[in-house]
């Protein structure tokens, strides 16, 4: 069953899984989480600020 919450205007639902998790697991899944945004992020191009 998943559980609605309300934030800025939107449903989000979250699984009992993740509920359910420990606060360690909580941890890994943040890490592993951080650690992907930032190996995508170095294949954001950047951007040519001189080009109007």
């Amino acid at each position: 069953m998943k559980k609605q919450y309300m934030e800025d205007d939107r449903i989000i639902e979250i699984s009992d899984e993740v509920r359910n998790m420990s606060e360690e697991e909580i941890d890994r899944q943040i890490a592993i989480l951080e650690a992907e945004a930032r190996r995508e992020a170095e294949n954001i191009p950047k951007p040519d600020l001189l080009q109007v």
